[in-house]
């Protein structure tokens, strides 16, 4: 791997650009620091963080900030219990197993999104495929089809360009069996779509990304 930061190279992992490290005394040419990456910012900033020294990775394990949907976004921490048991809760919620080949077709930056692509796999034995680093990733139907993909994560508004895109190339997307649409309220148009585009679809799913009570289920006849 050539050592550049912010410009990795590796034959392994060939999309990996950025690393972040979190220690300070395991430095690499290619890496950034946490200092490095606090001191892009301002003090006021970070003096609103909490002591970074202080933290015990028991009950932390990130920061987040919240949406900002009902009132500005907020910094919170959340513990590695508080992770894996919202992951379970979602994954238990949408009845995600092992027979689930998920194409995932949101970035992660949102922790909800981060905890149940990338936790799922060891609480359920799903399988979990990635078509493209976009929110609207244009080897998605290559990727679906390929890997035989049961279910679909993405958004209504995301899903809705990708299924008119879908209709322009005359592509569909037979294989999918179950669609979850998060955060983004279902338009009538989108549903249609889902009937042209993934005729196999038995139910989606939606649910605001933070919240975690059972989801709201349709039933397409």
């Amino acid at each position: 791997m050539r050592s550049r930061k912010g410009q990795l190279k590796s034959e392994l992992l060939p999309k990996l650009t950025h690393v972040i490290m979190g220690e300070e005394d395991h430095k690499h040419a290619g890496t950034f620091t946490l200092s490095e990456v606090f001191l892009k910012s301002s003090k006021d900033l970070i003096a609103h963080l909490p002591d970074f020294s202080k933290w015990s990775c028991h009950k932390l394990a990130c920061i987040q900030f919240t949406l900002g949907t009902t009132a500005q976004p907020k910094l919170v921490a959340l513990s590695h219990y508080q992770m894996l048991n919202g992951a379970r809760a979602v994954a238990a919620a949408f009845n995600i197993n092992d027979k689930h080949v998920i194409a995932c077709a949101l970035p992660f930056f949102r922790i909800s999104i981060f905890n149940l692509v990338c936790l799922s796999p060891f609480l359920t034995e799903c399988r979990i495929v990635f078509p493209d680093a976009s929110p609207l990733p244009r080897n998605l139907y290559s990727s679906v089809n390929k890997y035989k993909c049961t279910t679909l994560l993405s958004n209504g508004a995301a899903l809705r360009l990708l299924l008119k895109i879908g209709q322009t190339q005359r592509v569909k997307l037979t294989v999918l069996e179950n669609i979850l649409l998060i955060g983004d309220r279902v338009s009538q148009d989108v549903l249609r779509l889902i009937k042209v585009q993934a005729e196999n679809v038995k139910i989606i799913a939606r649910r605001q990304p933070f919240n975690l009570p059972r989801p709201d289920l349709n039933t397409l006849g």
